[in-house]
């Protein structure tokens, strides 16, 4: 079961950089990873590629440095960065993994993409328990950076105040 392609021409795109929204991103990471099921792909820029080869009509610009954004990025580092960023959502919310050669899917990845034929929501994975669980630590961790730094700041307040 294969999804087929789909048209870089329609996809919805950022306005920034011209690239996949978050969502279709992620539907062409768990796309191209479960059609590469039985092969992992390897980091950075070989899954940036092999992501890019789902998209029909891809300009050849995405993976080159012939693209750039108003901030002087290349559309290579643009794309391997976005794509980054979905494999890192992905895999904290427990649907891909590191394997020897690279990424894959988890069964759960697996099941994911089957249930929604490859059109994943993107609150199917923030809804994810694992996903869950990652933000509520990651909200803990800014609250007692935060309270450590209110306490330093009235030792300071106190201190100048003798």
């Amino acid at each position: 079961m294969s999804l087929g392609s789909f048209d870089f021409r329609t996809m919805p795109k950022t306005e920034k950089t011209g690239m996949p929204d978050s969502q279709t991103l992620l539907n062409l990471v768990l796309t191209t990873l479960y059609n590469h099921q039985n092969s992992p792909i390897g980091g950075g820029i070989v899954l940036a590629q092999a992501v890019a080869d789902q998209i029909n009509h891809a300009p050849q610009d995405l993976l080159t440095q012939r693209y750039t954004d108003d901030d002087g990025h290349s559309g290579n580092q643009i794309f391997k960065t976005v794509c980054s960023g979905a494999i890192s959502k992905l895999r904290v919310a427990g649907y891909t993994q590191k394997g020897k050669s690279g990424w894959q899917l988890t069964p759960a990845g697996k099941q994911l993409w089957e249930e929604h034929n490859g059109q994943v929501p993107v609150t199917a994975i923030n809804h994810s328990p694992a996903y869950i669980k990652y933000r509520a630590q990651q909200a803990a961790q800014r609250a007692s950076k935060r309270s450590e730094q209110q306490m330093a700041a009235l030792r300071a307040q106190k201190n100048r105040t003798g």
